[in-house]
């Protein structure tokens, strides 16, 4: 793309070389076998966080991932826990909301309360929230 862009080829080729690492690096540090799909991060420590969530579409669209890997990514995201019907979810349906908590304090570097309810209903949803 440098090359096209700029007629760089010295350019392009670094370019290529560090998203070559980059890829590399990906896959091992982050490929997570059992569930066929990549972790979500690593925390402080450099262990992995665990949650499975919908990262991995990004990995996917940048074509970032070993191509053999591409259906296995590509049906974990489409499993149960993660179709919503309306869309990919951010984190697996399955999660409790104090793995959810502990996800997102590990992200972000801050602590939260789960939520008791959902913010919001799909539109469309009859269920009523109780006030």
């Amino acid at each position: 793309m440098a090359e096209d862009a700029f007629g760089d080829r010295r350019l392009a080729a670094r370019l290529r070389s560090e998203a070559d690492r980059l890829s590399s690096q990906i896959e091992e540090r982050f490929w997570w076998e059992e569930e066929g799909t990549y972790y979500l991060g690593l925390d402080g420590d450099k262990g992995p966080i665990d949650p499975v969530s919908s990262n991995p579409a990004h990995l996917l669209w940048q074509r970032a991932i070993d191509p053999e890997r591409t259906a296995k990514v590509v049906r974990r995201l489409m499993a149960k826990d993660m179709w919503s019907g309306w869309g990919i979810r951010t984190l697996s349906a399955i999660m409790s909301p104090m793995t959810r908590s502990r996800t997102d304090a590990a992200r972000y570097g801050r602590t939260t309360t789960p939520s008791p309810q959902p913010a919001f209903e799909p539109t469309g949803s009859t269920a009523k929230r109780s006030k």
